[in-house]
């Protein structure tokens, strides 16, 4: 199986269950719009495992829903340091281990509203945006290969991190594409393009 760390901001009673239940997980605590944090926490993470860090999940982000003329410079800094920022520390400070070994892997969570624009959420959409076009600029910075899969947003394994991180790491593993309610044709409501670098 594989050494998973399971990163947590304020939900430690969550991450602890998590751990009980699978002997090869780590809970460590992580406030990924901190680069002291995320710092702390990678070195957590490597002195637990004595290993440097192969897979990155960006999955943490916040959601926060107001009108567009009620969003405050706070409401957008907040958005976009968590969302955006967040992501790109995590990377920018694991990235460096993969690459002096020549293997790595790193998904980032992105959403439909980086790519329609959310409804009430302008500051969310252009988080996520800024997500997608941040895979696609580190891939061409580094030749790394992306990974673009149409997908529909409706639920399904993607919604249930507790079974898409699994799934994702094993394909990626075996240099699988990741392929989710897909519509090739995109015909359908909902569907949008799915980014990940490898």
């Amino acid at each position: 199986g594989y050494f998973v760390a399971c990163g947590y901001h304020t939900h430690e009673r969550d991450a602890s269950d998590l751990v009980e239940g699978y002997p090869n997980a780590f809970a460590v605590h992580i406030d990924i719009r901190s680069r002291k944090s995320v710092i702390k926490a990678i070195a957590a993470v490597q002195k637990h495992w004595g290993a440097t860090v192969d897979i990155v999940i960006n999955n943490a982000g916040i959601a926060d829903e107001k009108q567009f003329e009620k969003i405050t410079d706070v409401d957008w800094d907040h958005m976009l340091e968590t969302n955006l920022r967040g992501a790109f520390i995590v990377v920018q400070e694991t990235h460096l281990g993969m690459q002096k070994k020549h293997w790595g892997r790193i998904v980032n969570m992105v959403s439909i509203g980086g790519q329609w624009g959310g409804q009430r959420q302008v500051h969310y959409a252009a988080a996520k945006a800024g997500g997608e076009e941040m895979s696609l600029a580190f891939a061409n910075t580094y030749k790394m290969t992306v990974i673009i899969t149409h997908t529909m947003n409706v639920f399904g394994e993607r919604q249930h991190p507790q079974k898409f991180i699994p799934m994702t790491i094993k394909k990626l593993l075996n240099n699988e594409k990741i392929i989710i309610h897909s519509n090739k044709e995109k015909t359908k409501a909902g569907s949008r393009f799915w980014i990940h670098a490898r």
